[in-house]
């Protein structure tokens, strides 16, 4: 298994559902953290603040996500369907969430370990 940094910052490769859901967590929790004790009362400082957000625990979630679908023999460019209004973050957390990865090696590696 990668260093964490290295499971944050690459898209390259593969995770297992159990994997997805697992690493999911760190910026999921990180984001909440966030928004519950940091973020400033001041609206004007709020902007900035959620840039800052965004960049520390998007991206890596990001990077996760596209090596979940890596695993389903998907582009992580898939993702940009969380984008669709209403009906797109439901299909990806369907799609990245619980839809079974390939059984062999697909053109992004050889299965993830660990379920």
């Amino acid at each position: 298994m990668p260093n964490l940094v290295d499971f944050y910052f690459s898209a390259e490769g593969r995770v297992s559902r159990k994997q997805f859901w697992l690493r999911m967590m760190l910026p999921a929790l990180g984001m909440m953290v966030f928004v519950v004790a940091v973020t400033p009362p001041d609206p004007a400082a709020q902007v900035p603040a959620a840039c800052l957000a965004l960049a520390v625990f998007l991206v890596p979630a990001l990077y996760v996500g596209a090596k979940r679908s890596h695993d389903i023999g998907l582009s992580g460019w898939i993702q940009l369907i969380g984008l669709v209004p209403y009906v797109g973050i439901f299909a990806l957390i369907l799609l990245l969430g619980f839809m079974p990865g390939n059984k062999s090696a697909n053109r992004f590696g050889v299965p993830p370990g660990n379920g």
